[in-house]
């Protein structure tokens, strides 16, 4: 009896699995994701591919991307425009208060050749000013511009309340008279025009204009009531 050769039979085993050869084994692995050993060899973190968690930290981290800081820097930023169109408005206004001339022109349109004093100057002074030609006029938001007429009235009456008050300081509690004049503008109006004269601390006469008040007519009456008016507006 011949015993058949132990190398040909095949008992299959109740946990045998199939042992791939190394080679096929070796063909599966991921070469790209395994780190050599030197470390000077290794790639950097910055050359992975980053996750959207990964980057949701990093927005985190970055301090500066965070909406109140870049809420925070444009408000910042619009109050420093804001300021320097202002200070340009004013001092052209106070140019043309100083000179005595009018503001506004018969044409101000952008294709008007000549255009109001208040809007030529200012376009010379921004002409030679760069820090002020990048937020004022064609630079500055359609509605925060700074040059509409009533913006100009606005900032001529706070002039005038601030000069009023410089008067006042100077007038103190002394003793003072007034000079009154009538005048018809254009519009056949009636307006009467009032002056104080004092003696300022150093001895020196001082005659400064308080104001214009509208009247009905010229009678001593209507005088009267207007002058009472303008010097109780200023508590004299």
């Amino acid at each position: 009896m011949h015993l058949q050769d132990s190398t040909n039979i095949n008992v299959p085993m109740e946990d045998s699995h199939t042992i791939q050869p190394p080679e096929e084994e070796d063909a599966k692995i991921d070469h790209e994701i395994v780190l050599p050993i030197d470390p000077g060899k290794r790639k950097s973190m910055y050359d992975f591919d980053t996750n959207e968690k990964y980057r949701a930290a990093e927005d985190l981290m970055n301090q500066k991307q965070h909406i109140e800081v870049v809420l925070s820097n444009q408000t910042e930023q619009s109050c420093l425009d804001y300021r320097t169109r202002l200070v340009a408005t004013i001092d052209v206004i106070r140019l043309c208060l100083r000179q005595g001339l009018a503001f506004r022109g018969h044409d101000e349109s952008e294709d008007s050749l000549k255009r109001g004093n208040f809007l030529t100057i200012l376009e010379f002074h921004v002409d030679h000013n760069k820090k002020v030609k990048k937020v004022v006029l064609d630079h500055a938001p359609g509605n925060n511009k700074l040059i509409a007429p009533n913006i100009q009235k606005f900032i001529i009456n706070a002039m005038a309340i601030e000069t009023n008050a410089i008067i006042l300081q100077d007038l103190r509690d002394e003793l003072f008279s007034i000079l009154v004049d009538e005048s018809r503008d254009i519009s056949v109006k009636e307006h009467m025009v009032l002056l104080i004269r004092f003696v300022d601390k150093y001895g020196c006469v001082i005659e400064r204009f308080l104001g214009v008040v509208h009247v009905n007519d010229t009678t001593s009456m209507s005088l009267k009531l207007g002058v009472e008016e303008l010097l109780n507006k200023h508590i004299l």
